[in-house]
């Protein structure tokens, strides 16, 4: 649910821009939801002529998709595993850092609970901090049998004792914190790809992994000391001392597993500094190599995958392209002014099944395309804010 309220709700006497307004019920619709819009009726009773105007223009817009929504529900290869039930039903920081990168890399997702079905997705991201329950254990044992892969970081499955309840798992253990109020990583080559080739910092202590039989595809570097008011240099932090033989990523002998020790979602969150999301996404690459959606549109375009079932039609899989961009011009509230153009994107989606025709919605312009090992390729001339693709299998 949105509002047609400018700042907040009840913000009386504002109208969300057209944009805005388009670009968060397509969100919606782009997963797999429906979409509301919330008024507030004045004291007097009496309707704002203009608001339902503006209301009524996006209206028309989601009534021509109908028929590519209904019952459409969404289609994901990941799912970030949260902590949010023992942070008090909030969702955190590094949930926050994980969804945005892989919303802005195009990956397909879900974030589930540790009630969620782990069954249903190739891979498991769990950020930052996860604690540990035997249930929640046997059903990620059970996974990786089944040749599931999982992604986990910092304090991920470590108990209120410090012990990492993986270790049986992993081939690696974690003794603890590192000391250090910044650290460096050190980038081993088989986790590099688009990795400038320099020591990078990390603002926060590393876990310290014991890696018994585990590949270290990334060591830690360590500064010349904290800075505080004894040791004291330049504006931030210090810089790197020397290289350590320390694992800062490791990867299963298996490798079904691959751990950060340093807590990169949250650090993602607050600093968006992309090195850490090439990383996340390197691993990822790693552990599912055959993704749903390859694709070249930019970071800031959201590519979401949808699927109809029905005894009474053909499959559908559809493809929503949003293209519009929340710009900061205030402290505190992020406005879409305008739709963006994007011409030429191009698109690789894992069906499977070779489509009988692929085409535009609500337009029913076909598309030419290519099918091979189980992938459809295509182009779209044209995404005017938003555009959904249809392939029919």
């Amino acid at each position: 649910m949105t509002a047609r309220f400018h700042r907040s709700w009840a913000d009386f006497g504002t109208l969300k821009t057209e944009a805005a307004l388009a670009y968060e019920c397509f969100h919606a619709l782009a997963l797999g939801g429906k979409c509301s819009i919330g008024d507030q009726l004045h004291p007097r009773g009496k309707l704002d002529k203009t608001v339902y105007e503006r209301i009524g223009a996006v209206y028309r817009r989601i009534a021509e998709l109908e028929e590519w929504c209904e019952g459409a529900e969404g289609v994901a290869e990941i799912a970030i595993l949260t902590n949010a039930d023992a942070e008090d039903g909030r969702m955190t920081e590094s949930d926050e850092g994980a969804t945005r990168m892989l919303m802005e890399t195009h990956w397909q997702f879900d974030v589930i609970d540790r009630f969620g079905d782990f069954n249903r997705y190739q891979a498991l991201i769990v950020p930052d901090r996860f604690s540990p329950d035997p249930q929640t254990l046997r059903k990620l044992q059970a996974f990786l049998q089944r040749g599931g892969k999982v992604l986990l970081s910092a304090r991920a499955f470590v108990d209120a004792q410090g012990k990492f309840a993986l270790a049986d798992l992993t081939g690696f253990d974690l003794k603890g914190e590192a000391s250090w109020d910044c650290e460096y990583l050190l980038v081993g080559k088989a986790i590099s790809d688009g990795v400038p080739e320099m020591p990078h910092v990390v603002n926060a202590p590393s876990m310290i992994v014991e890696a018994k039989n585990a590949k270290t595809l990334a060591t830690v570097g360590e500064p010349y000391f904290n800075r505080t008011w004894q040791h004291f240099t330049s504006h931030r932090h210090s810089p790197m001392a020397k290289a350590t033989r320390r694992p800062a990523i490791v990867q299963s002998a298996n490798g079904q597993i691959v751990y950060f020790a340093h807590p990169l979602f949250r650090l993602y969150a607050q600093h968006g500094y992309l090195v850490y999301r090439q990383l996340v996404v390197n691993a990822l690459r790693m552990l599912v190599p055959e993704r749903l959606i390859e694709t070249d549109a930019p970071s800031f375009a959201h590519v979401t995958l949808t699927r109809q079932n029905s005894r009474n039609r053909r499959a559908r899989w559809m493809v929503h392209l949003l293209a519009y961009a929340p710009i900061r011009r205030t402290r505190t509230i992020d406005i879409v002014e305008e739709p963006i153009v994007l011409r030429q994107v191009t698109l690789q989606v894992r069906t499977g099944k070779k489509p009988q025709q692929v085409y535009l919605a609500p337009q029913r312009t076909e598309l030419p395309f290519e099918f091979a090992d189980g992938v459809v390729r295509f182009i779209v001339p044209e995404v005017n804010g938003y555009q959904v693709v249809v392939m029919e299998l």
